[in-house]
C-alpha cells in the first residue's frame, strides 16, 4: 500500500489557483501582479454587485510608483497619462495663524532624487480602479461574491472558501484583502470582525473631507499643505484638473454626536477652524457642503505575535496592518504586499511549499510594515496632541494674536524650536520610505522628463477646469451639489 504524496504539483499546466478577497486598490493590484505569473490563475471575489466610481483621490509615494512601475510597465504608463505630481513642488507645515511656512517638507523631493525616484503625487482613486480593472485578463473580477470564512483542507490540497451567498470555491490560496473589518483576520486570529473584540480601536480622531474647483495663487507651486494648531490640523493638496481637496483633523471623543447633514457638518468644521488662516476659511467657503464627509479613524498595532498566514492563508493591507492616513501610506504598503506575495507565490512547485512562502512573506513585510504604522500613529499624535500655535520672538511675550495664541509659555516655546530639529527627522522618514523601490528609473533626467509631460498637461486640465467654472457662474448655472464629485469613504458595498 503506497501513501499518496502530499500536496499537488504546480506548472504552467496545472496553476496555483489563487483567490483573492477584495477587490480594493491592494486587491486589485495584487491580482495585476500575479496575473503575470505564468503558474498562477487569479481570481478577486468582490462583494459589490458591480464597480462604480468612488472614492477621493489617493496619494501615491515614491515607493508606490516604483513597484507599479516593477510590476507593469504599460499599468505604469496609463497612470502617468491621470496623475499629478506633487512632491516636486512645496510641501510642509504651515502656521494656521499666521500663514506662513512653519517647516517645508524639503526631503520629499531630495529623498527621492536619492534614489532617482519619480516624486510623490496624487490619483483620482476611480481612474486608478478603471485602470486596474482594464489591464486584468477577462473574468478574472467575480463581483457580488463576499467571503464569510474558509476552511483549510489536509495534505496541501488548499482551502474551501465559503462565500455569503451560500457558494462554495475551492483554491490553493487565499489571499484575504478585505479591509479593516476583515472577515479573514477575524477567523484566522479568532476575533469579531468590528467593535471592541476585533483588536481595532477607535483612535480619537475624525477626519473631514471634501473638494472642489479652485484656484489659490499658489496653485502650480505648492503640492500640499498642512496647517497646524492646537488638537487639530488641515490639510489642502492639489489633486489635478483644477481642483484643491482638503481634509480636517479633529479630535472628538467617540460618544460626541456628530452632524448628519451635509450644511451642518460644513458648519461644524468652519467653526472648528475658525480663526484660523483665511486661506482655510476660503476654501470652505468654495466647498460646496453636498461634498463634505466624515469618518472615525481605527487602527490596531502592529500583529508581532500574530502572523499573516494560516496555512494557505495570508492577509494583506487594511486586514492586518491599517494605519493612520497621516503619511498617504495605506494604500502604498498593500502594493508592496502584493509585489512581495508575487516574488513568493513564482517559485512554487507544488502546493506544500504555499505555506512556508506565506510565512516568509509576513516575516518579510512585518517589520516595514509595523515601522510605518509607528510613524504614521506619531505624526498624527505630534499634530493632534503636540502642535500648537508658535511663538515668535520677534512678537514678544505677549503674542498680538490673543491668550492663548502663539504667545510666550512652554508649548508655543517648544514648537518654535522644534521647526529646527525637523527637517533631518522628515529626511530619515521620507527616505525610509522610500527604500523600498524595486524599480529604479536610469537616471535623474528621465524622472523630469516624465514630470514635465504630467505637469504640463496639467496646467492645461487646470486652466480648462477654471474657465469652465467661471464661465458658468457669470451665467448663474454654478452647480454647488457637488453631484460630480465621487464620495471619498463610500464602502465598494453601497454602489451595489
Amino acid at each position: 500500500m503506497s501513501l499518496r504524496a502530499a500536496g499537488k504539483e504546480v506548472s504552467e499546466a496545472k496553476k496555483l489557483r489563487v483567490v483573492i478577497a477584495g477587490g480594493g486598490v491592494g486587491g486589485l493590484v495584487t491580482a495585476k501582479s500575479l496575473s503575470k505569473l505564468p503558474n498562477v490563475e487569479v481570481t478577486v471575489l468582490e462583494q459589490a454587485s458591480a464597480f462604480a466610481r468612488f472614492g477621493g483621490p489617493i496619494q501615491m509615494a515614491s515607493n508606490a510608483l516604483s513597484t507599479i512601475r516593477a510590476i507593469d510597465e504599460p499599468l505604469f504608463g496609463e497612470l502617468m497619462k491621470r496623475f499629478t505630481f506633487t512632491g516636486n513642488r512645496k510641501n510642509g507645515l504651515v502656521d494656521a495663524l499666521r500663514t506662513e511656512w512653519y517647516c517645508p517638507f524639503d526631503a520629499m523631493k531630495s529623498s527621492a532624487q536619492a534614489f532617482q525616484l519619480p516624486y510623490t503625487g496624487v490619483v483620482d482613486r476611480p481612474d486608478l480602479q478603471e485602470i486596474l480593472l482594464d489591464s486584468l485578463p477577462e473574468g478574472t473580477v467575480q463581483n457580488g461574491k463576499k467571503v464569510a470564512s474558509y476552511e483549510k483542507l489536509p495534505d496541501f490540497q488548499g482551502v474551501k472558501i465559503n462565500l455569503e451567498d451560500g457558494e462554495t470555491v475551492e483554491a490553493d490560496v487565499l489571499l484575504g484583502a478585505d479591509g479593516i473589518w476583515s472577515a479573514t483576520r477575524a477567523q484566522m486570529w479568532n476575533e469579531d470582525k468590528k467593535g471592541p473584540n476585533s483588536g481595532c480601536s477607535y483612535s480619537g480622531y475624525i477626519v473631514f473631507a471634501g473638494e472642489t474647483v479652485y484656484q489659490p495663487e499658489d496653485y502650480f507651486e505648492v503640492g500640499y499643505k498642512v496647517y497646524m494648531g492646537p488638537k487639530q490640523y488641515f490639510v489642502t493638496s492639489d489633486v489635478g484638473r483644477g481642483r484643491i481637496q482638503w481634509y480636517a483633523f479633529v479630535g472628538v471623543p467617540e460618544s460626541v454626536q456628530i452632524p448628519a447633514k451635509s450644511e451642518d457638518k460644513k458648519s461644524f468644521v468652519r467653526k472648528r477652524f475658525w480663526g484660523w488662516s483665511q486661506q482655510i476659511l476660503d476654501l470652505l467657503e468654495a466647498t460646496p457642503a453636498a461634498v463634505i464627509e466624515d469618518r472615525s479613524l481605527y487602527d490596531r498595532p502592529p500583529s508581532f505575535f500574530k502572523s499573516w498566514a494560516d496555512g494557505p492563508v495570508a492577509l494583506m493591507g487594511d486586514a492586518c496592518h491599517p494605519m493612520m492616513p497621516n503619511l498617504g501610506q495605506g494604500g502604498c504598503q498593500a502594493m508592496e504586499d502584493g509585489y512581495v506575495l508575487t516574488q513568493k507565490l513564482r517559485a512554487i512547485t507544488n502546493t506544500s511549499q504555499v505555506p512556508a512562502a506565506l510565512e516568509e512573506y509576513y516575516s518579510e513585510r512585518i517589520l516595514r510594515t509595523a515601522a510605518v504604522q509607528f510613524l504614521s500613529r506619531i505624526a498624527s499624535d505630534l499634530l493632534l496632541d503636540t502642535f500648537t500655535f508658535p511663538w515668535k520672538p520677534e512678537e514678544g511675550l505677549a503674542s498680538p494674536h490673543g491668550q492663548g495664541r502663539g504667545d510666550f509659555s512652554y508649548a508655543p516655546v517648544v514648537v518654535n524650536y522644534l521647526r529646527y530639529l525637523l527637517p533631518g527627522i522628515f529626511t530619515a522618514q521620507f527616505s525610509f520610505l522610500y527604500s523600498f523601490h524595486p524599480h529604479e528609473w536610469g537616471s535623474q533626467a528621465e524622472v523630469d522628463k516624465l514630470v514635465a509631460e504630467v505637469a504640463e498637461r496639467g496646467k492645461n486640465d487646470a486652466h480648462e477646469a477654471w474657465s469652465k467654472r467661471q464661465e458658468a457662474v457669470e451665467r448663474g448655472e454654478q452647480d454647488d451639489t457637488g453631484s460630480g464629485v465621487p464620495s471619498f469613504f463610500a464602502k465598494v458595498a453601497s454602489t451595489a
